[in-house]
């Protein structure tokens, strides 16, 4: 049986480039836009933590968790009507799917 050595340290530093961090982001905002696609009829909205759609804050929300450390996270989370959309017909998974079978290659 092989033995493999993790880099912890070498994980950390890929974590923090920012080049990885910003394709972490993409992807999560493309799990957002799938998820809001899921949604009967009009699209929910997507936004950024510091910029809610007019109306109040209702649909997918995308924040950067850049004050997590030792690593770079991005959070997908479901808001207003956003929350029981997804509680109803798991629009978050669905996304996450979605967006994994667009990237396989």
């Amino acid at each position: 049986m092989a033995k493999i050595k993790f880099n912890q340290k070498g994980f950390q530093k890929l974590r923090k480039e920012p080049k990885l961090q910003d394709l972490v982001n993409k992807l999560a905002h493309d799990v957002a836009v799938e998820a809001s696609k899921a949604a009967s009829g009009d699209p929910l909205p997507v936004f950024d933590q510091g910029s809610p759609p007019p109306g109040g804050r209702s649909g997918y929300q995308v924040t950067e968790l850049a004050l997590e450390d030792p690593r770079g996270a991005t959070s997908v989370m479901a808001v207003g009507a956003g929350h029981h959309h997804n509680r109803k017909h798991s629009s978050l998974l669905r996304g996450v799917s979605v967006v994994a079978a667009k990237n396989r290659g």
